[in-house]
């Protein structure tokens, strides 16, 4: 009975109900208009706002109403809210959005609120689209330590290219959780320039970014990337990357340790070859004896 009589007019006797009824009243109310097609659904977003509203039960009927709003609707009653009830209108937002929402979603990424941001970036997540993917991209540099680590995440979830170059500079990130997660990309991706772009890093001064470079050399390396490891440093005299790869390996544990020595062993051959061509002078005749 109640729901036949939900209308536009009737609506805040409902909405007032939820706020000084007992929470079995609210349930019933919840219950009656969450079944109910017969008020404009812009009330309940309105309603939000509203002082002493049980926020769940009615966060509770927007949700089985979701077919009734359109996705700039939902997002922007988001933005207004705090952060419990912010995140649940999100979720709603995640099972309601469609590629047709794709646009919206995207022109929100760029906003000065990061928890919206961070919201957006995990729905996004879900589509596997190439536009995603680049607009994805613009977030890895974000100043903010959480956008950079939950874009890297998403990227993480789909297919297609990725810019390495701006992935591997992550690995020296003072965030750990950003440079798990760009480790975590590198070796899904497996994108044949990453060693090239691992050198860098892998002679870095930081212990912590070298160990990460070597996480992923162990996936993605092979027998092509020795050309790369064995190009002097210019920051050391006569060194090579595969140096500090060894020395990285160690630290990390006895398995990267062990995969990492093929290419300390080529390292030590060439680099011992190169010493002994160099000790080698021409002979010059002794000084004679009068």
């Amino acid at each position: 009975m109640l729901s036949t009589l939900a209308s536009a007019k009737t609506f805040p006797q409902y909405i007032e109900a939820m706020v000084q009824g007992s929470p079995r009243a609210i349930a019933g109310v919840a219950w009656a208009l969450t079944s109910s097609r017969g008020y404009p659904p812009h009330l309940l977003l309105e309603a939000l706002t509203m002082p002493g509203v049980a926020k769940s039960a009615l966060l509770d009927v927007i949700n089985g109403q979701r077919q009734r709003f359109s996705v700039r609707e939902l997002l922007s009653a988001a933005y207004q809210q705090e952060p419990n009830e912010k995140a649940a209108l999100f979720r709603i937002v995640a099972e309601a959005a469609d590629e047709t929402a794709l646009p919206e979603l995207l022109g929100r990424l760029q906003g000065k609120d990061p928890i919206a941001r961070l919201h957006i970036i995990n729905i996004l997540a879900r589509f596997n689209k190439p536009e995603v993917q680049r607009a994805l991209q613009t977030q890895i540099s974000d100043s903010n330590k959480i956008i950079r680590a939950a874009s890297l995440g998403a990227l993480a979830k789909m297919d297609g290219p990725i810019d390495v170059a701006k992935v591997c500079a992550l690995l020296r990130d003072p965030e750990i959780e950003v440079q798990n997660r760009a480790v975590e990309l590198l070796q899904r991706a497996r994108d044949p320039d990453t060693i090239r772009h691992l050198v860098p890093v892998l002679k870095d001064e930081s212990e912590q970014a070298r160990r990460c470079a070597v996480e992923v050399l162990n996936e993605v390396g092979d027998a092509r990337s020795v050309k790369y490891l064995l190009q002097p440093s210019r920051t050391t005299t006569g060194g090579f990357a595969a140096a500090p790869v060894m020395r990285s390996a160690r630290s990390a544990g006895p398995r990267s340790s062990m995969r990492c020595s093929s290419w300390c062993a080529t390292r030590t051959r060439i680099s011992d070859a190169r010493q002994l061509k160099s000790s080698i002078r021409p002979r010059t005749s002794a000084p004679s004896i009068t």
